[in-house]
């Protein structure tokens, strides 16, 4: 990833589906983050870190470190055991999110314009893949 990403290449990565956010780290200013609200309520916190980050690099860009600085171990994740509807409730806040993004800043539209057909997809396959393959039932591990 390149060391400095402007607002509207950060955006653009994330809905392009190339950035890792789950296994990378990230930081940010104590003060960027209260700014902001910190941490968007999201169900079961699915999507709220693409809006928490959309509007941090917003505030002026992302710096990428080259170093390997952690690692983790890696074991079921978050979106193979939520609900269906606690994923596509979430999914849907965030499409509102890059909606009103769309409307208020240029620059992100253009991002937005050019790479959300990409999320779609990829999230869209994901929940008519698990709607096929489970039906109603929930999928093994799933909870509430």
């Amino acid at each position: 990833m390149e060391p400095v990403q402007s607002p509207q290449k950060t955006l653009s990565h994330f809905l392009a589906n190339e950035t890792d956010i789950i296994g990378t780290g990230f930081m940010m200013r104590a003060r960027d983050y209260d700014a902001i609200g910190g941490i968007p309520p999201y169900p079961s916190l699915l999507f709220a870190d693409f809006e928490l980050w959309t509007k941090l690099a917003g505030i002026s860009y992302m710096a990428v470190s080259p170093k390997e600085c952690f690692a983790f171990r890696i074991h079921q994740s978050t979106t193979t055991t939520s609900t269906d509807i606690k994923m596509v409730s979430a999914f849907s806040k965030f499409v509102d999110f890059l909606y009103e993004q769309q409307q208020s800043n240029k620059e992100f539209a253009k991002a937005i314009n050019e790479k959300a057909e990409s999320l779609l997809d990829f999230y869209c396959q994901g929940f008519t893949s698990r709607i096929l393959a489970y039906g109603s039932e929930k999928p093994p591990g799933a909870y509430g």
